[in-house]
């Protein structure tokens, strides 16, 4: 789900760009709602948006509890308790949403300050975008999962000779996450081996961790390439 700031003058429409989504709790309900008053023009496209995201909230009220939670079911309360790594209070600037509300107005020129510097927006951009994946991804998790789990079976697979190498790729510019896994080989029948051998260890039976990598890196096509020219630096 995405939709942009809309300052009351300046811009004249707002655009809208819906995609399934979850939530937590009914806050973006009540802006995306506050958002059909503004512009009632765009209420058939802005409704489709309220009505679909898919609330975590109750979901996790009603199947989850933890002693740290103490009787809080807030999603700050909640995810250092699933994922310990991802905790807010740990954050450095921004770490809750006043102070996020806070850190916008001020990097768009509306703070106390007025407009900031060039180094001041930098970091409020670093900061709000920090406290954002927190409340909006788990799929950071994806790294600690290949470290921990992939790379001994990978590298196991280059020293049998199985494969000549391997690779977990992330985007230099692009969206904040995006991966690419590579393996080649010699050829095609021994790559294939390789890769069923990996994908048997990973995603094995009882396989908790697997299953969560793969429901975090759901979207996979699978492509074979040919070496066409290559020229090596001589050792």
């Amino acid at each position: 789900m995405l939709l942009p700031w809309v300052p009351s003058q300046g811009i004249r429409r707002p655009y809208v760009h819906w995609t399934p989504g979850l939530m937590y709790t009914t806050y973006e309900r009540t802006v995306i709602n506050g958002l059909i008053e503004m512009f009632p023009d765009l209420q058939e496209p802005l409704q489709r948006i309220v009505d679909r995201p898919f609330d975590l909230h109750p979901v996790v009220k009603e199947h989850y509890y933890h002693p740290k939670m103490l009787g809080s079911w807030s999603i700050k309360a909640v995810l250092p308790c699933i994922a310990p790594h991802m905790n807010y209070a740990e954050l450095d600037g921004i770490k809750e949403g006043m102070g996020a509300s806070d850190g916008f107005l001020e990097a768009i020129g509306f703070g106390p300050e007025g407009p900031p510097t060039k180094e001041r927006k930098a970091e409020l951009e670093e900061q709000l975008l920090r406290y954002c994946k927190f409340d909006t991804s788990t799929e950071s998790l994806a790294d600690d999962y290949v470290k921990e789990t992939e790379v001994p079976v990978m590298d196991k697979l280059v020293e049998e000779g199985k494969i000549t190498s391997w690779g977990w790729q992330s985007h230099v510019i692009g969206g904040w996450f995006r991966r690419l896994f590579t393996m080649t080989a010699t050829d095609y029948p021994t790559l294939m081996d390789a890769r069923g051998e990996a994908l048997a260890a990973q995603y094995g039976e009882d396989n908790a961790a697997g299953a969560e990598f793969a429901g975090i890196c759901g979207n996979h096509n699978d492509y074979l390439w040919d070496v066409v020219h290559e020229k090596q630096a001589a050792n």
